[in-house]
């Protein structure tokens, strides 16, 4: 008899980068408070001034909250999120009022609607130590996301009437990992996110201070270096260098910096400044550069003495952009020269930077002699490196090129748009398929089919695929900046407010367009863009977002959802594997392995090449002898020679000495309840560890299974996120079994 053991990747991205993944701390992350803009409803209230949304608006004091009707000592507090939240934590908080102890609940329950009924999910009696202005928070297992909350109070503490100031949801952050100089974003006012977690969590501790251009810096394990606003740079720790003040961009510069890494000195960084306004105000800096040294100020890194603010172009444009050159090592840094067409493309190689750039001329003129607007506008190039776009805010102008990134020319240039007023924000989509824009004053988002292929086409595919409730229309009231981001989506800056940077229910949101890949007129679902994406706590967004090198973004030739090997009776094995997606894909080489570290080839399967949807292969190899273990893994090969492996997951053909065989764990990611699909011969006991990747204990459990095949489920009641070692052994032989599992 032969038995098939198979491990899962859903997505393989996921669990490829926790591999490396630090460990997780004990203590459970939770994201900024969810309530800000549902609805909330409630059994009764005192008056209106005491109503149900008093207890959701962020404020306490002496007055503020939602109370009871006199006479009502229970009562129901309910809340409707704009979409779906897996609350896991919430926090109760009382008003500063002598008899606010009196009236705060004593038993209640928590509660959320499945569509049909209300279902518990977390339950207090007997709670007397309340305290005015006492908060008291508390977590709980929830593995169901509900759009509609309500705290159900069952008794008060002797008031005539129950309520609270404040309530507040959480939803628990679990850190993915995956590292990357991209990893946390600081940018706004104060605000930060950081992408290592899902959903992204909106942070604190920045130090920015900045409306418009911004850039931030990690290194490749995700670990925050340094962040600027083009004028001062703060270190890991928040505090500005030594050295890192008085840098020539500026707080009204589009694009006001940009972070290089030198391709040859891993504690060398670029910081490329942009003053505002082109040349309309006279004896700016324009273009400069300044060196940053990790080595410097103990680690915490330092601008070079000797090294700041050297000028490369002036007078210059407020666009810059960055992307790797098509050796995959050197960097591109290209701007947009002020007064004429002309592209300026710098580049960094492993001797440093050229300080002559390549010179394209393509597109309009940037200039005007009014006030500079010409100059502002965002400029992006496309993470495949292959076209750039750029926006002119003072000539109402999206316009469209093609790139070369071994060159660095740019040309070919394409105008999408005349007719809307002050373009600003631009991005692609992580496949480079489809472009979008903003426009400053305004509140919707646009999107422009790339997969068109000419200039007429794309500008009439123009398509609203958004509106903000931000009114728009007037200054400091529309949508800025679009920045790709990690998780695949992009994100979209929301200014409410203009250089004060005060904070509201509108610019404490970061707007977030999903599906970004698809075009508004396929046959797909479409783009989808929410006004509520990350919320960035008491923190607010300007109209910019970091500027990156924009090859960070780039997607993955093969997005494997699946890869598994199963036996058949007939001595073979068959290896399934499926796509999400394929770029540039040529073929699957299978490799084969009897120790699980030399590998040789069997065969090739031809690969999808480009495809947007799900693609499903299959391969039999007809060399299995039972009572052997076989390793399989997957060698990805694109049409330009690259390859990636994927696997490899192994095979034990069982003989009857066998004692059991793991057929199946899940769900994958777990969150509580583990459930493992086992065969056994006999009845025995296994012995079931989840250890830590540094490999620490964590849970350890003795089964016993029947003789057959039966479901066995265990619950680890961890209270930590992340990777794990599933450890699943026999006492009596040495026979076991080991897979890496994650838990949200």
């Amino acid at each position: 008899m032969i038995e098939g053991k198979l491990m899962r990747f859903k997505p393989y991205i996921l669990l490829l980068l926790m591999l490396c993944m630090p460990m997780v701390a004990i203590s459970v992350v939770y994201t900024q408070n969810q309530c800000l803009n549902g609805t909330a409803t409630a059994s009764s209230q005192y008056s209106a001034s005491y109503a149900a949304q008093y207890a959701f608006d962020g404020v306490v004091d002496e007055l503020n909250g939602w109370y009871t009707a006199n006479g009502n000592t229970t009562g129901i507090l309910e809340y409707e999120f704009l979409s779906a939240k897996t609350i896991e934590k919430y926090t109760l908080k009382l008003r500063d009022y002598s008899t606010a102890d009196e009236s705060a609940p004593a038993a209640w329950t928590l509660e959320g609607w499945d569509g049909a009924s209300w279902v518990e999910l977390d339950i207090h009696t007997g709670v007397t130590d309340w305290i005015p202005l006492d908060e008291k928070s508390y977590e709980f297992t929830n593995g169901t996301a509900y759009t509609r909350y309500r705290l159900n109070i069952t008794a008060n503490n002797g008031h005539t009437f129950v309520g609270i100031a404040e309530m507040e949801m959480y939803e628990e952050a679990v850190y993915i990992g995956g590292g990357g100089h991209e990893s946390v974003w600081h940018f706004g006012f104060g605000a930060g996110v950081d992408f290592r977690y899902d959903p992204p969590l909106g942070i604190d501790g920045s130090n920015m201070d900045q409306w418009e251009g911004c850039a931030s810096i990690c290194d490749q394990q995700g670990d925050l270096l340094f962040y600027t606003n083009g004028v001062s740079v703060w270190n890991a720790n928040h505090a500005t260098m030594p050295n890192g003040t008085g840098l020539y961009g500026s707080i009204s510069s589009t694009q006001s910096g940009v972070i290089v890494p030198h391709p040859g000195d891993p504690d060398t960084y670029y910081i490329f400044t942009l003053y505002r306004n082109g040349d309309y105000e006279i004896g700016h800096k324009g273009l400069c550069y300044s060196i940053v040294d990790m080595t410097l100020d103990g680690g915490l890194g330092d601008v070079v003495s000797g090294q700041k603010n050297i000028e490369l172009n002036n007078p210059n444009t407020e666009k810059i952009t960055s992307i790797k050159h098509s050796n995959e090592s050197d960097i591109w840094v290209v701007t947009h020269d002020w007064g004429n067409n002309k592209f300026l493309a710098y580049l960094i190689d492993d001797t440093g930077l050229n300080t002559t750039p390549v010179e394209s001329s393509a597109g309009i003129v940037h200039y005007d002699n009014f006030n500079g607007w010409y100059s502002a506008g965002y400029m992006k190039v496309a993470p495949s490196g292959d076209r750039i776009a750029l926006n002119v805010l003072g000539a109402a102008t999206t316009q469209l090129f093609d790139f070369n990134p071994a060159t660095g020319v740019v040309s070919n240039p394409m105008t999408l748009s005349t007719t809307r007023t002050q373009a600003y924000g631009i991005e692609f989509s992580p496949d480079g398929s489809t472009l979008y824009t903003t426009a400053w004053e305004y509140n919707n988002v646009l999107q422009y089919d790339l997969s068109l292929t000419d200039e007429a086409s794309i500008a009439v595919s123009e398509t609203e695929i958004g509106v903000s409730a931000l009114s728009g229309g007037s200054n400091y009231n529309g949508l800025g900046a679009l920045q790709v981001a990690p998780d695949g989506n992009i994100y979209v800056a929301k200014d409410a407010n203009g250089m004060g940077g005060s904070v509201n229910d509108l610019n404490s949101w970061l707007g977030v367009i999903e599906n970004p890949n698809d075009a508004a007129s396929g046959t797909k679902s479409g783009p989808i863009y929410k006004d509520n994406g990350i919320y960035l706590g008491n923190n607010a967004s300007g109209i910019g977002l970091p500027t990156y090198v924009q090859t960070y973004f780039s997607p993955m030739p093969v997005e494997m959802i699946e890869f598994v090997v199963d036996a058949k009776h007939d001595d073979t094995a068959t290896l399934t594997w499926k796509t999400m997606s394929e770029f540039n894909s040529d073929y699957y080489e299978i490799q084969k392995s009897v120790d699980g570290f030399d590998f040789d080839s069997i065969g090739k399967v031809k690969a999808a090449g480009f495809s947007k949807q799900l693609k499903a292969y299959d391969f039999v190899d007809p060399g299995i002898v039972a009572g052997l273990t076989y390793y399989y893994r997957l060698k990805q090969v694109d049409i330009d020679g690259k390859y990636e492996y994927f696997g490899p997951v192994s095979l034990h053909t069982n003989e009857d000495d066998i004692e059991f065989c793991v057929l199946d764990v899940y769900p994958v990611p777990f969150s509580d309840i583990l459930s493992l699909k086992i065969k056994a011969d006999t009845k025995k006991g296994l012995k079931v560890n989840l250890k830590s990747v540094s490999g620490q204990l964590l849970f350890s459990k003795t089964i016993y299974v029947n003789s057959g095949v039966g479901i066995y489920q265990i619950v680890p009641r961890l209270n930590v996120s992340g990777m794990f070692l599933l450890e699943i052994y026999s006492e009596t032989d040495d026979n076991a079994y080991a897979e890496i599992l994650i838990r949200h």
